[in-house]
């Protein structure tokens, strides 16, 4: 175990779990971290990498309900852990994933016996579920253009998205036609610049307007 991972579990309260390395579970890269319709044992709580968590459309299309990082507990398997209900949406790790997976008697028993265990996870979820109820509100509501750049300048690092166009897609709940028709009005405009799997912000002060309405 490195020292960023032990700082982590101290972070979050776990670092009293008594053999705690035996719950350390490591997820490859583009690996179903848990499924949607299996039946919830551990809660999940990740330490490395990113975890993608999802469910599929009646139309098939995949809508991201949102990501789990490092220091990060997963709310669905936060709820499923403690209703010992079936998953209702699938978990994908996105990078190599190494994840703290209490099983769901120890998940809760720790829960009632750890303060800053509990606070740590009552306080994610209801972030969590705050943010779930914007993202309705955007997906019904806003335009697709304005979802689009909102989720580019989310995913800009350095003015940069590594991602492909379908990547996009289930980011704003749309198809990757649509994501791709759009990008282009974009590029043409000037404000950013499309290659493989990859977008350049080169003008973020117009993409700022268009977020505010400009």
């Amino acid at each position: 175990m490195n020292d960023g991972i032990a700082q982590l579990l101290r972070q979050v309260g776990c670092a009293d779990i008594p053999n705690i390395h035996l719950h350390l579970v490591r997820v490859p890269a583009r690996s179903v971290a848990f499924r949607g319709g299996d039946v919830c044992r551990n809660g999940l709580i990740v330490l490395r990498g990113c975890v993608r968590v999802s469910r599929l459309s009646h139309t098939g299309t995949e809508v991201v309900l949102y990501r789990v990082h490092a220091g990060e507990a997963c709310a669905i398997t936060t709820a499923c852990a403690l209703g010992m209900t079936e998953y209702p949406a699938d978990g994908q790790a996105e990078d190599e994933v190494t994840a703290l997976a209490l099983p769901s008697p120890l998940f809760r028993q720790h829960l009632g016996d750890n303060e800053v265990f509990r606070e740590t996870v009552f306080e994610q979820h209801a972030r969590r579920f705050g943010e779930l109820v914007g993202r309705i509100e955007s997906i019904t509501s806003e335009r697709i253009e304005i979802r689009l750049v909102r989720c580019l300048m989310e995913r800009s690092v350095d003015g940069t998205i590594i991602a492909t166009h379908g990547q996009l897609a289930s980011d704003i709940c749309t198809t990757r036609e649509v994501v791709s028709r759009n990008l282009k009005v974009l590029e043409h405009r000037g404000w950013i610049r499309l290659r493989r799997n990859l977008i350049e912000l080169l003008d973020r002060d117009r993409l700022r307007d268009v977020l505010q309405g400009r």
